[in-house]
């Protein structure tokens, strides 16, 4: 399979690169001033070989296979005569002078195109491509040719998240963008821009950049004026169901805010617009990674499908321009969570010649409350840059899960209280063709609260609790300097922490560490950019001293190179040594108790990973057809010097680390195409995807060389052929198998979720949607499942009526299977019974 696809890429490269032909030059008018925009095409009688569109100083550049020994060449823009010329079929360089067109006006009906393309900006026309059932801009974006939404709301472009979104060119939401997708009325948006190579520091304008972002540009009566959505919910299921939503919103040339306010029990929102998609700045504290959450177990599958939550929303956010590049934003936010489900769980662990089986009924009840907060200054000019972030937050959690275990009863409970702190601080400057910036990063995190509780019906107390607090300071100081094409970057990072921790179990000190790391590294780089960025390639060498109770010293070489073969086709190609150290929870020596059946040790020794990864990344595009094709191979090495062990009882599962090196190796690939066909406005995608992975694993002092292989194909269907029909199919088809000793283990799946809207008049929209599953969980039993909802929506104007059944057929139960190493998983999960909705939905 692996040379299978290698072949192919390799195939595909050579078939594209070989015979090219690259025409460029400029378009000029009659002054020989340059004219942006202008239409420049190459063709070989009707067919067109290749077209671009001038820059902003005129420059084209076409690059095309052809046979013919003559071709023609063509330029048009508005209010010039076209030109035409016919050119031999070689490289060259071609300047085509447009003059003046006098044109008397007719009356003239304009129909924006579907898709446009300038220089690095591709801008979807979005009614061109969606209906009036798609309500958010989120429901809108997952039309758009080459753009995905992930189920957890994360935005791709090419299978690559995007890293900044903004909305009129503010970045109004920072990381949490979902509270702009699930929020604005998609009839509010005229165009959704992706800005590919995108530089969103100005003072770096002209550096190479390989980020993607997004930006939405509002209709005319979406703008200066205030605007919201307004929604109230009541139904009935296994009780009583309600939800009440308003989202405020005002969009200005100088000032923006959005302010959302979300309450019932119908649906979650609170994690869901919670979420930060990029620009993280705190991390996850070592009690919360060490103690988890007794409530994290989740099917793949909608929340609202299983749990019954009750949740509460508010957030505000805004940003205003104190001047032509200076700008102040803020955000609060406070969301509470609450979930309640019931599930079972058997555990399979492989022991040799009799598997250890555990195995559990469960039904946690979650509360948890978040705060958060951001306030941001920035000076974004041409030669300086300025960025001074504080935010800080807060999780409280508590956890109830009653469990039955191998028909025991019992009860466990976990509280948890993290707060964290930080302060980011980036400047810049440029003089001439140098550049120099500095940042500081300030973070303070502390858990004084995580506790376990148990109780199997006698006396109840504190089992396990863990105590934390970790500050870290991060320092760095960078010159870069420009010579030609190349680029010297020099980044000198001084990196400090100190945290402490102490655990407690059955009213014993436990663990009492206190662990200071310091780290010195100087990260020189090179980087070439070709004169017309036909190619950019870049290499550095971190050399770092790292002192984590000893001396470490280590040099990284990495390499990156970004070569496109034309303005359609892009490779990149990566490669990287890293080492990474672990952290205090090496350095636990005695056991932390988790949950009713799991413990936690260390190893004393501090973790030791060296990695080796390879990858290679194909985009090929033309937006003006709407063909999409990405495709991606990565290897990756890794050694360590610890390997992690289990000793697995009837009653306990021990996890720690031993001293022993070992490597892993693993292989993924896949292939992702979409095409969207304008006529009957479908888009249509398939992604294909294979992975391998080679490891040991340690279990009752057992050492197990495994391997595992998956292997998924997913076709995605979103047609409208008809105006009153419209059609949404995702499916997806996997395997996995796992293979160790004389064991081999495999499992199918095959998941349909399908929607069929049907609109018999213009106001009224019927629906139909099934998700349908057929999943193998054992080696003679594969179970199948359909879930069935149904509704019907009136919308007249701004107001919108819908009346929705779910789960029509009253399923109860949804069972799956994974593999974990050597042990094998399998869940049931209790569903949701049916229910009734009525939704009213009001936009001013």
């Amino acid at each position: 399979m692996i040379r299978l696809v290698l072949s192919i890429l390799l195939s595909l490269l050579v078939h594209i690169t070989s015979a090219q032909v690259t025409v460029r030059g400029t378009v000029v008018d009659e002054t020989s001033r340059p004219i942006a925009g202008a239409i420049v095409k190459v063709k070989a009688g009707d067919a067109v070989l290749a077209y671009a569109i001038a820059d902003a100083g005129g420059r084209y550049a076409l690059t095309f296979t052809a046979k013919p020994a003559t071709l023609l060449l063509t330029a048009e823009a508005l209010g010039r005569e076209t030109v035409a010329v016919s050119i031999a079929n070689r490289t060259q360089e071609r300047e085509l002078r447009l003059l003046a067109k006098a044109m008397a006006l007719k009356e003239v009906v304009v129909k924006a195109p579907s898709i446009r393309e300038q220089g690095d900006t591709l801008s979807y026309n979005l009614s061109a491509f969606t209906s009036e059932s798609d309500y958010t801009l989120k429901d809108a974006m997952k039309k758009l040719p080459g753009i995905d939404i992930t189920e957890t709301g994360a935005i791709k472009y090419m299978g690559k998240e995007i890293s900044n979104f903004y909305i009129e060119g503010l970045n109004l939401l920072g990381g949490k963008y979902g509270i702009a997708t699930n929020n604005i009325p998609a009839d509010y948006v005229s165009s959704v821009e992706v800005l590919q190579n995108h530089q969103a520091v100005k003072m770096n304008k002209g550096i190479f950049s390989d980020n993607v972002a997004i930006n939405i540009r509002l209709k005319e009566r979406a703008r200066l004026r205030p605007m919201g959505t307004y929604e109230a919910a009541v139904g009935y299921g296994d009780h009583l169901l309600w939800w009440m939503s308003g989202a405020g919103m005002l969009f200005k040339p100088d000032f923006q805010t959005i302010g959302t306010l979300k309450a019932g029990n119908i649906r979650t929102a609170a994690k869901e617009e919670g979420v930060v998609y990029f620009d993280k700045v705190t991390e996850q504290s070592n009690a919360s990674k060490l103690m988890g959450n007794l409530s994290a177990s989740a099917p793949p599958m909608r929340l609202d499908r299983y749990a019954a939550p009750d949740d509460r929303l508010l957030t505000f956010n805004f940003i205003s321009k104190a001047g032509k590049d200076k700008t102040l934003r803020g955000s609060v936010g406070y969301g509470y969570a609450r979930s309640e489900y019931e599930y079972s769980l058997s555990r399979s662990y492989y022991d040799g010649m009799e598997d250890i089986l555990i195995a559990q009924q469960l039904a946690p009840l979650s509360v948890e409350h978040k705060p958060d907060f951001c306030v941001e200054y920035r000076n974004n000019a041409d030669r300086v840059h300025l960025n001074e972030r504080l935010m800080g937050g807060a999780t409280f959690l508590r956890t109830e899960l009653p469990t039955v275990e191998n028909g025991i009863p019992l009860s466990q409970a976990q509280s948890l209280h993290d707060y964290n702190l930080s302060n980011k601080l980036d400047a810049g400057w440029r003089r001439g063709k140098a550049r120099w910036s500095v940042s500081s990063d300030l973070t303070l995190l502390s858990t004084p609260t995580a506790r376990l509780s148990l109780s199997d019906g006698g006396s109840k107390g504190i089992v396990c609790s863990v105590q934390t607090t970790r500050l870290h300071a991060s320092n760095t100081l960078q010159a870069a300097f420009e010579r030609g094409a190349s680029r010297f970057t020099l980044p000198l990072l001084l990196d400090f922490s100190t945290e402490h921790l102490q655990t407690v179990w059955q009213n014993q000190t436990g663990n009492d560490v206190t662990l200071t790391t310091a780290t010195l590294a100087l990260s020189p780089r090179y980087e070439y950019t070709h004169p017309r960025r036909k190619y950019v390639f870049r290499a550095d060498l971190p050399l770092r001293l790292h002192h984590i109770r000893q001396w470490y010293a280590s040099a990284m070489p990495g390499m990156y190179l970004n070569y496109q073969f034309s303005g359609r086709s892009t490779l990149r190609v990566r490669t990287s040594y890293r080492r990474t150290f672990g952290d205090i929870l090496d350095f636990l020596t005695e056991p932390v108790q988790t949950d009713n059946t799991t413990m936690r040790v260390g190893s004393g020794v501090l973790a030791d990973n060296r990695q080796v990864s390879a990858s290679a990344n194909f985009d090929y595009k033309i937006p003006l057809e709407m063909w999409f094709v990405n495709a991606e191979l990565t290897y990756q090495h890794d050694r360590r010097n610890l390997i992690s062990a289990q000793e697995v009882s009837s009653g306990m599962v021990l996890t720690s680390a031993l001293t022993m090196l070992h490597a892993s190796d693993g292989i993924t690939t896949s292939v992702s195409v979409t095409k969207h066909i304008v006529p009957i406005k479908t888009k249509i995608s398939l992604r294909g995807s294979y992975g391998w992975n080679r490891a040991t694993a340690l279990q009752n002092d057992r050492l197990l060389p495994y391997t595992h292989q998956s292997l998924s194909l997913t076709p995605t269907l979103q047609a409208r052929p008809l105006d009153f029909v419209e059609l949404d199919y995702t499916g997806t088809f996997s395997k996995s198998l796992s293979r160790f000793e004389h064991v081999r283990n495999s499992y199918r799946a095959d998941t349909h979720r399908l929607s069929l809207k049907l609109s018999p008049a213009k106001p009224l929209q019927l629906t139909f949607a099934s998700d349908i599953t057929h999943r193998q969980l054992t080696d003679d039993l594969t179970k199948a499942m359909m879930l069935l909802d149904c509704g019907a929506t009136y919308r007249r104007k701004t107001v919108r009526l819908a009346l929705d059944f779910r789960n029509v057929l009253n399923q109860k139960r949804y069972a799956y299977t994974i593999y974990n190493s050597i042990n094998t998983y399998t869940y049931d999960y209790l569903l949701r019974g049916r229910e009734v909705v009525l939704t009213l939905t009001y936009t001013r």
